[in-house]
C-alpha cells in the first residue's frame, strides 16, 4: 500500500515540475514580447521626436529672413548663403541619430513607407546643400549667365527659401514624411 502512495507521490512531483517548466516558459514569452513592445514605444516615440525636431530645424535655415554680413567679411554678398550652410552642417548629429532610428527601424519593424519617409529628410539636405552652394558658385562668378543657369537659379531659390505654401516642394514633402512616420510610429508607442 505504501508502495503505491510513494509511487503516486513521485508522479506527481513530476507532474508538478513540467507545470513549472512549463509556466516559466511561458512567462518567459511573455517577458520577452514585453520588452519586444516597449523597446517598439521608445523607437516609435525617439523617431517621431526626431523627425520633427528636425523638420523644425530644416524650416529654421529655409526661413526667408537672413542675417547682415559682419563687417569683416570678406565676401558680404554670399554670407547669408555660407551661414545657412554652416547650420545644415551643425545638423550632422541630428541626421546621424535619424541614421540609427532608421537601422533600427528596419531591424525591428522594416516597414518600407517608414522607410521612406525618413529618406525625404536626407534628401532635403541634399538639395538645400546643392542649392546653398550652388547660389554661392552663382554669386562668386562673374561670368555671364546664360538663360540654363538663370533657371537653375530659380530652382535653388524654391529650395532655399521657405515660402509657407502649397507650392512649397519641400516643405510639403516633409511635413508628409513626419506624418507617415507618426502615423506609423504611434500603434507603437499606445502598444496596440
Amino acid at each position: 500500500m505504501f508502495e503505491h502512495i510513494s509511487t503516486l507521490f513521485e508522479w506527481l512531483q513530476s507532474l508538478a515540475i513540467v507545470i513549472g517548466v512549463a509556466i516559466a516558459w511561458r512567462q518567459l514569452g511573455s517577458w520577452r514580447n514585453e520588452r519586444l513592445s516597449l523597446k517598439l514605444s521608445e523607437l516609435g516615440e525617439e523617431l517621431i521626436m526626431a523627425t520633427n525636431v528636425l523638420e523644425q530645424k530644416i524650416s529654421s535655415v529655409r526661413h526667408p529672413f537672413g542675417y547682415v554680413a559682419p563687417e569683416d567679411d570678406d565676401d558680404k554678398d554670399t554670407y547669408d548663403y555660407r551661414r545657412r550652410l554652416l547650420e545644415i552642417e551643425k545638423l550632422a548629429e541630428d541626421f546621424a541619430k535619424l541614421q540609427q532610428f532608421k537601422i533600427r527601424q528596419n531591424a525591428f519593424i522594416g516597414d518600407t513607407d517608414t522607410d521612406a519617409a525618413i529618406d525625404v529628410f536626407f534628401d532635403a539636405r541634399v538639395k538645400l546643400v546643392i542649392a546653398l552652394r550652388g547660389m554661392i558658385y552663382k554669386i562668386q562668378s562673374e561670368k555671364r549667365q546664360t538663360k540654363a543657369q538663370r533657371k537653375n537659379d530659380d530652382q535653388y531659390d524654391q529650395v532655399i527659401w521657405e515660402n509657407y505654401s502649397d507650392e512649397d516642394t519641400l516643405k510639403n514633402s516633409l511635413e508628409e514624411a513626419t506624418e507617415k512616420i507618426q502615423a506609423k510610429m504611434i500603434p507603437y508607442l499606445r502598444m496596440k
